[in-house]
C-alpha cells in the first residue's frame, strides 16, 4: 500500500492485518503481512488455491482491517 494508504488504515511495515473475503464461503485470513512503498497502491497477493477455497471470484465482498 501507498504510505497515505497506511496513514488512513493505521499501519506501518511490517504490521499485520485482517483481510475478510465475505460471501458463501466467507473466510477472514489472519496475519497478512504490510508492505509500503511510495509507487504503490493497495493491493493483495493471494495463492491461487487459497482464492479458489475462499469463492473470491464470486464475491464483491472484501475488507482490510487491523
Amino acid at each position: 500500500m501507498s504510505p497515505q494508504e497506511a496513514t488512513y488504515f493505521g499501519v506501518k511495515k511490517g504490521d499485520m492485518m485482517k483481510l475478510r473475503v465475505g460471501g458463501a464461503s466467507s473466510v477472514t485470513f489472519n496475519n497478512v503481512h504490510v508492505r509500503i512503498d511510495p509507487t504503490s497502491r493497495l493491493n493483495v497477493h493471494m495463492d491461487t488455491d487459497e482464492a479458489n477455497a475462499c469463492g473470491l471470484h464470486l464475491t464483491k465482498e472484501v475488507e482490510i482491517f487491523k
